[in-house]
């Protein structure tokens, strides 16, 4: 699925959900939890997730990205944080396309670099 994704003018979000986890088995998915009030979750987005860099890694590694959106405090997403000792946005995580290798948890403050780096070590697990 990975490569029929285009990143041309931004990053082609799908909806997250435990079932599209489940689908996206054996591919390598980015995660953005993130919600509509969060100042920081916006700014990660617009200076760091959405520049040509950042795409373009994601489209060359064929990552899959989902964005789980918490604005509403989904009870799925929080379960899902909690999982990771989060209790808030943002949060990033990778999850390799191998099933066995750990999924990649980023810090809540991001870097271009660190985001491509979780990207290409999530990829060769």
């Amino acid at each position: 699925i990975a490569q029929d994704l285009t990143f041309d003018e931004g990053i082609p979000w799908q909806p997250f959900s435990e079932e599209r986890v489940g689908a996206l088995a054996g591919q390598t998915v980015f995660i953005d939890f993130t919600a509509e009030w969060c100042l920081t979750c916006k700014a990660n987005e617009a200076g760091i997730l959405e520049t040509r860099v950042v795409r373009q890694a994601m489209a060359d590694l064929s990552v899959v990205p989902l964005k789980a959106d918490w604005t509403r405090r989904d009870p799925v997403i929080t379960e899902w944080m909690r999982r990771f000792q989060r209790s808030g946005v943002p949060f990033y995580v990778v999850l390799p396309a191998n099933a066995d290798a750990a999924p990649i948890v980023l810090p809540e403050v991001i870097t271009t670099d660190s985001v491509i780096n979780a990207l290409k070590t999530a990829v060769a697990l």
